[in-house]
């Protein structure tokens, strides 16, 4: 029995080092912003460009800009850049009046960009902004979120200010998903840890990025990142190895957004960036689909090991992957419901890395929003 030994012990060394080390450190230094007073002063309001890149968004982009234009922060642009629209984008945005926005069309991609990168570069272009705030088109703003953003900014010293949205979750199993997702990347990618210069980790999330014109342009902008499809992550990797100071921050109280919507919305949600999460790599997908497996799913089929050792092990380790769930509140106040879940998303979220792959292998490319972005065009933007 010494190898259900070893797989049993394997998990939960994982969860107590890793797991629950990065929920406490995450609950420990990754700050929820909460809503300034009304009327709270910002002791330095320099001009905030709001810049955000829309392709077929007619649902929500409506919604999405009046709340920008809704916020009590006085000095403010909103520039959105409609990107080869083929719905009514355009007209819902037309039907928007206020001279703080502006719109600008797209109507041929340049080589060597993704549509969503080239849109915020050109918006940066022509902002003129001492701060620059990139987000999507479909986050909802309360009035105080840019004038709390830039009170943290300030205050702090930082370069680069990013928040983790509050997200709208409408039944267990978009819960489910977004809370796993969210362990997942809290391991993968330690944010807690970003705030200070000398650490390897780094931050970008593409809900809310507000960043110093400055720290912006000295990062190389979003020509650093034209071909990633993980550009809100690599900008943020790209401001920190400039020697930005960026820090992460609970924006839960400030901004929302539906992610995911039923099924096809979780079916959906990681095409373009589950394969891009293991850099294009076939080895690094096998591996980390090993690993997945064995640290979500076989502390579960330790409970039936005819072991008295292994079968406690796995319930400690369940007992961690409980708690770490409990502190996913933080997130979500769906999550500490999910952990009974936790075996079955992470064989989702296996399934869903893997369609990921295919679909890349099969059309030699990731097809998003409509255009098809070769793979080794990726793969080579990660080589640069």
């Amino acid at each position: 029995m010494h190898w259900a030994l070893w797989i049993a012990g394997a998990p939960l060394v994982y969860w107590l080092t890793g797991g629950l080390l990065t929920s406490l450190l995450t609950y420990l230094y990754v700050p929820r912003l909460r809503p300034e007073p009304h009327g709270g002063a910002v002791a330095h309001a320099p001009l905030v460009s709001v810049i955000l890149s829309a392709r077929d968004e007619e649902r929500r982009i409506g919604e999405a800009v009046r709340s920008l234009l809704a916020q009590d922060y006085p000095h403010l642009e909103v520039i959105v850049v409609n990107d080869r629209s083929t719905d009514r984008t355009a007209e819902v945005l037309a039907g928007i009046e206020d001279r703080r926005l502006r719109v600008l069309s797209v109507r041929d991609l340049p080589t060597g960009w993704l549509g969503k990168t080239h849109g915020l570069w050109a918006g940066y272009r022509a902002s003129k902004g001492e701060l620059l705030l990139f987000t999507d088109a479909d986050v909802i703003y309360r009035p105080e979120s840019v004038r709390t953003a830039v009170a943290c900014l300030e205050k702090r010293g930082l370069d680069d200010l990013t928040l983790f949205p509050g997200l709208e979750l409408r039944s267990y199993l978009e819960a489910m998903f977004v809370t796993y997702f969210t362990i997942v990347f809290n391991l993968r990618y330690q944010p807690w840890a970003a705030r200070w210069t000398w650490s390897p980790y780094y931050v970008g999330i593409g809900a809310f990025q507000l960043i110093r014109r400055s720290a912006y342009e000295r990062s190389g902008t979003h020509q650093a990142v034209a071909l990633d499809v993980a550009d809100d992550m690599m900008l943020g990797r790209a401001l920190k190895r400039s020697g930005a100071r960026q820090m992460a921050a609970f924006g839960t109280d400030l901004i929302r957004v539906r992610w995911v919507e039923g099924l096809a919305g979780v079916w959906e949600a990681l095409r373009k960036n589950a394969y891009r999460g293991v850099n294009y790599s076939t080895a690094a997908l096998i591996a980390s689909t090993v690993m997945i497996l064995i640290v979500d799913l076989a502390p579960v089929a330790g409970l039936f090991c005819p072991d008295p050792a292994v079968r406690t092990m796995s319930a400690v380790c369940l007992g961690l992957i409980a708690l770490i769930y409990a502190l996913g509140a933080l997130h979500t106040a769906w999550a500490p419901w999910c952990a009974p879940a936790h075996p079955l998303a992470g064989t989702l979220f296996v399934i869903i890395l893997w369609r990921s792959a295919i679909c890349a292998w099969i059309e030699g490319g990731v097809r998003w929003r409509g255009t098809l972005y070769p793979l080794k065009d990726l793969r080579a933007q990660l080589r640069r």
